[in-house]
């Protein structure tokens, strides 16, 4: 897989910065594709292709040539959505600000390069439910139950594709740079189109970003995409360096951000030093894909010590409370109470799932300590 590895990092590189890449050979293109689409960039590995005339199949270039298709439809489509609930929002009073995917792509040499796969819009908390009134009543979005009651954000999504985060908090409380974004409606300005909206600056934006990617990591690994988006900033945007590092290191950030501009300069410039650490953060990147794997997930939540492997065997059986309000409206709505709600689980486990539990129990007492380098990432962005 090192192979595809360099091969779509400089197909990537060919298309952000314009260097004509000495690309390897006797590539798999059906893997190429498999893994760029896990990323979310097969889209402009199209673009490098076509314009590098690659001698791609043509059964598998017409996967590439579909998935850039959809990128422009849909990029499209939020586009016009986005602007149709900012009317909505400003008509009714609505003080919002996008984030995420929304803002960066603007940043990129063609906007639907950068995928996303939701619109994500913060509104101030007592304005929620006005906004979802909105959403529903006026832009006819139809709420999804699953995660109503999830602690940042209500979704909510429109026939075809289109999907809307109504954010009433911008992080997790338990995200390692909530703190300073707790209050992030003293630090964005009014955007100069409109009364309601409400935009971060490009050194606030970056920071969130990577509280964010904090965030996905710690959770088991985060795509070529994410890592993108900061150089992408770094570039096209006019980061007052200053500014950044003091909010860097208000959130707690600073660590991390050394990784990423690592491997920023690993991928697009021309400076890099080998580190250990960000080769095994390369590692996960690489193999995660865009959401992560599971089995990374328990390597990040400290299974180098007695009690972090204790921890996981206690998530193995019970089921977090973000999880419960999520699956389990018995509990949200308190109607159950999670002592009873759990109990039940217990009993479901040993009728069910006894032997399972053994032999994962046996696995996590019996692995080995972590590679320092992970335990060195680990605690670059775990939650506070």
């Amino acid at each position: 897989m090192d192979k595809i590895y360099d091969y779509t990092i400089k197909l990537i590189r060919y298309i952000l910065k314009g260097d004509v890449p000495s690309l390897p050979k006797n590539i798999d293109f059906e893997k190429l594709y498999t893994f760029g689409k896990s990323h979310g960039v097969e889209n402009m590995l199209y673009v490098a292709l076509r314009d590098l005339k690659i001698d791609v199949p043509k059964d598998v270039m017409q996967k590439f040539y579909y998935s850039y298709l959809m990128s422009i439809k849909i990029d499209t489509l939020q586009t016009m959505e986005l602007e149709k609930i900012g009317n909505a929002f400003e008509e009714a009073g609505i003080d919002y600000i996008p984030l995420k995917g929304s803002v960066v792509k603007h940043f990129y040499p063609m906007t639907h390069y950068r995928k996303s796969g939701d619109i994500d819009v913060l509104v101030r908390r007592e304005t929620e439910k006005d906004a979802e009134k909105v959403l529903i009543e006026k832009l006819n979005y139809l709420r999804s139950e699953i995660f109503k009651h999830y602690e940042v954000h209500i979704s909510y999504f429109k026939m075809p594709c289109v999907y809307v985060e109504l954010h009433r908090q911008i992080l997790k409380s338990s995200n390692r740079a909530y703190k300073m974004f707790k209050n992030i409606w003293k630090y964005v300005k009014t955007s100069k189109s409109k009364e309601h909206k409400y935009v971060l600056s490009n050194e606030l934006l970056y920071t969130y970003l990577l509280a964010h990617l904090c965030n996905h990591l710690y959770n088991g690994g985060a795509g070529i995409r994410m890592l993108m988006d900061f150089y992408v900033l770094s570039k096209n945007s006019k980061l007052d360096y200053e500014i950044l590092n003091r909010y860097l290191k208000k959130a707690n950030l600073v660590k991390i951000n050394d990784y990423v501009t690592n491997i920023i300069s690993k991928w697009f410039g021309d400076s890099y030093v080998f580190d250990k650490d960000v080769e095994i953060l390369l590692d996960i990147i690489f193999d995660g894909g865009s959401f992560g794997t599971r089995d990374m997930q328990e390597k990040m939540h400290d299974s180098n010590s007695l009690v972090g492997k204790i921890r996981q065997l206690m998530q193995r059986v019970f089921m977090p409370t973000n999880m419960l309000v999520q699956f389990k409206p018995e509990y949200a709505n308190g109607t159950k109470s999670k002592f009873l709600i759990q109990l039940r689980r217990i009993k479901n486990i040993l009728k069910h799932n006894r032997k399972k539990v053994f032999e994962d129990t046996k696995l996590i007492l019996k692995s080995e300590k972590s590679d320092k380098s992970l335990a060195n990432i680990v605690k670059a962005i775990c939650d506070r």
